[in-house]
């Protein structure tokens, strides 16, 4: 589908324990997981080739956490950072070619990890507790659009908003 370029995935989760849980996913793009190990952690990439950049933050079980993940495009290069509650924990620079979100036709999975196995897709690494407010814009968002965004609710016709999950129905 050709190159989209920066991109921010944000959202609001609340574990129930601290499992491995992958809470929002895209195949062959990205991916934002919860583990006791890793802690919180974003993944890009693609099937057997993904690249993690791991934060010593943890999410505490039964409270609520505002995630974001951002890419930035340079040139050949792309620099992705992670935010936890508004802070920023966690930069990594990717030099491996993969500089930016492509925006393929993939879907777009919440609360598990659906990437493409052996030809086939498996759900694995379910996210035990509960997410809210997951949102992908086409925009690099900056830490303070980040920060004054948390508690913001938007409208279809924001700017850069690509896709907006509330799960607030009922």
């Amino acid at each position: 589908s050709g190159t989209v370029g920066a991109c921010t995935i944000e959202f609001w989760i609340k574990p129930e324990s601290v499992t491995d849980g992958c809470v929002v996913m895209k195949s062959g793009e990205f991916a934002i997981r919860v583990n006791p190990a890793d802690k919180v952690r974003g993944c890009f990439g693609h099937t057997y080739s993904w690249q993690v950049f791991p934060t010593s933050n943890q999410t505490a079980v039964g409270k609520w956490s505002h995630i974001a993940m951002t890419a930035e495009p340079t040139g050949s290069y792309s620099t992705w950072k992670l935010y936890i509650d508004g802070k920023q924990v966690s930069e990594i620079v990717n030099t491996s070619g993969t500089n930016s979100w492509t925006g393929n036709d993939n879907d777009i999975f919440i609360g598990v990890d659906m990437d493409n196995q052996a030809g086939g897709q498996t759900g694995s690494f379910h996210f035990d507790g509960n997410i809210e407010n997951v949102r992908i814009w086409n925009d690099l968002r900056t830490p303070a659009e980040i920060r004054e965004g948390m508690f913001t609710t938007y409208g279809s016709s924001e700017g850069g908003l690509l896709e907006q999950w509330s799960f607030n129905e009922g």
